[in-house]
């Protein structure tokens, strides 16, 4: 399967300057092109291997994993932010979890950096029922929750 984008661009701000990041996805290479105010960089990415996906792609990807559909325990994620495919491990996991709707039976992944063990796991927890709505991702101290939304009459 494959979820790469054909483009992406993103915008930081950041105090000191703002940043550009632009992916343009080919056959076998990504080229991220970065630029601020003082610079431009162009970085070529290679993405040949059949388990590399895009940053953006990562929710997708991960609820593949979770339900079982993509069996998958290595994969590379490209990360044009930081202009960099970044070799992942992600391990199967179940739970309940607490949100503002209740507790909801979750299929998860922890996701870890390979050779930074320093760094916190990362838990993406899909709602066990389908549709597998993402839930909830906890990244050490930051919590993304699902939210309510729709408009004045209640439509979701």
């Amino acid at each position: 399967m494959d979820f790469r984008p054909l483009h992406y661009e993103s915008y930081i701000t950041t105090p000191d300057k703002d940043i550009t990041i632009k992916g343009e996805y080919q056959a076998n290479n990504v080229v991220a092109t970065i630029s601020t105010t003082q610079e431009t960089k162009k970085i070529k990415i290679d993405i040949t291997d059949d388990n590399t996906y895009d940053n953006a792609s990562a929710f997708y990807i991960f609820r593949l994993i979770a339900c079982g559909v993509l069996p998958i325990k290595r994969l590379h994620l490209i990360n044009l932010n930081i202009g960099q495919k970044i070799l992942i491990e992600v391990e199967p996991i179940e739970e309940t979890v607490k949100c503002k709707f209740g507790e909801i039976d979750c299929l998860g992944v922890r996701m870890t950096l390979c050779g930074h063990p320093q760094s916190p796991a990362q838990k993406f927890f899909y709602r066990k029922e389908s549709p597998n709505y993402l839930i909830k991702n906890i990244a050490g101290r930051q919590v993304l929750e699902i939210e309510e939304t729709g408009g004045a009459n209640g439509s979701h």
